[in-house]
């Protein structure tokens, strides 16, 4: 009996050492432009990621990893995050990697404390994770979806930053095979846009999706039952709170940073040499 369970107490340590040791990738894609204005705020993003990796996690099992859009994909619509996701599971996801995190130039990112949050979160699930947008009404540029009834649908704000659990994004990406497509025929709102796709496309094997909206009248929660809805996460904010004057910033790992203007020049100082004009 003793070295029943003393074979037992090893295993258990082995098995106990494997998870403690195990790799947790997160894959950082910043959206961007080949342009002068916005190369330097996505350097600028890209490298304060890097620095807090390197001063924050070095004593951790984090693998972190963070590319800039334009520098890695080539096609017309590489910033639409629905098209990436095919390439982003090829050729950027590792047998680590467990989040994906969809940035702006000017996302705000806490790197430690969002890894905090998402320690509490099942990267096995199909997740997405951001501030929620949702319309008064339907309108036109969202192709007028959920007519019926336009205020209970969350879309995410892209500028504050958006998780993807790695489950969703190869979920995506194979339904986009499976549909042989590349690209949506056009694009006016692309975070709506992609909250649909995932409405309509996305089922989870659970009987019920532990996610999916349940604040709705019973004829519609039936029609909602294992579809994927984006998920509120109050610690993703639209703008930091010290700009609205809170006491809560520190749970705010990610938000929206006000456009940087400072590299912006008005046509007006420009001189006609400099417009082009000669006289």
């Amino acid at each position: 009996m003793y070295r029943i369970w003393k074979v037992f107490l090893v295993v258990f340590l082995l098995k106990t050492a494997n998870i403690a040791t195990e790799s947790t990738g997160v894959l950082f894609l910043i959206s961007s432009q080949d342009t002068t204005y916005h190369r330097p705020l996505a350097a600028r993003l890209r490298d304060d990621i890097i620095n807090q990796a390197e001063s924050q996690l070095a004593n951790t099992n984090y693998v972190i990893t963070v590319h800039i859009l334009h520098e890695i994909f080539n096609f017309p619509s590489y910033w639409v995050i629905k098209s990436t996701m095919p390439l982003v599971r090829s050729k950027l996801l590792d047998e680590h990697t467990k989040w994906v995190v969809w940035l702006e130039e000017s996302t705000h990112v806490s790197l430690k404390a969002l890894l905090e949050q998402l320690i509490l979160e099942d990267a096995t699930q199909y997740t997405c994770l951001s501030h929620s947008l949702y319309e008064h009404q339907a309108n036109v540029r969202h192709h007028f979806a959920f007519h019926e009834d336009s205020e209970w649908f969350p879309f995410p704000f892209q500028r504050a930053g958006i998780v993807f659990s790695r489950a969703l994004v190869t979920k995506i990406a194979k339904v986009m095979d499976t549909k042989n497509e590349d690209n949506l025929p056009f694009i006016i709102d692309m975070e709506h846009e992609l909250a649909v796709y995932i409405y309509n496309n996305i089922k989870t094997d659970d009987a019920v999706n532990k996610f999916s909206y349940k604040g709705v009248e019973d004829g519609r929660a039936r029609n909602t039952v294992r579809k994927v809805l984006m998920r509120k996460a109050d610690y993703i904010c639209p703008r930091s709170s010290l700009e609205t004057q809170g006491a809560l910033d520190k749970k705010c790992v990610m938000y929206a940073k006000p456009m940087d203007k400072s590299r912006c020049v008005s046509t007006f100082m420009l001189s006609d040499k400099e417009l082009g004009y000669n006289k």
